[in-house]
């Protein structure tokens, strides 16, 4: 995939939680994109506790919990999930093998 979808929903909220932690957009928006990239390799949008703070240092457990609270994340049974991850991520992948599939017709 030659890029990651985040809308101006997400920048906005991203900046709110980067100005709530003292920490700037920058941190959030990176750890955004390292998560979906994440996902995206993965074949998950479930990721485990360690998974989401691997991808979101150095804002920590701080940012994860912010990132829940802002609706990018969801507790489920098993860890979190990333909110939009298995639509925008792999509804896009399903798009392009049908693309792909239907040059044949």
């Amino acid at each position: 995939m030659p890029y990651l979808p985040l809308d101006l929903d997400a920048k906005k909220k991203a900046a709110l939680i980067g100005g709530s932690l003292g920490i700037g957009p920058g941190p959030v928006l990176w750890g955004l994109m390292e998560m979906w990239e994440y996902v995206w390799r993965t074949k998950r949008d479930v990721l485990r506790e360690f998974e989401v703070l691997g991808c979101v240092a150095p804002g920590g457990a701080r940012l994860m919990d912010a990132l829940i609270a802002a609706d990018f994340l969801e507790r489920v049974e098993g860890g979190l999930r990333v909110r939009g991850a298995a639509r925008w991520l792999f509804g896009l992948e399903g798009k392009r093998r049908g693309g792909i599939a239907s040059k044949g017709n």
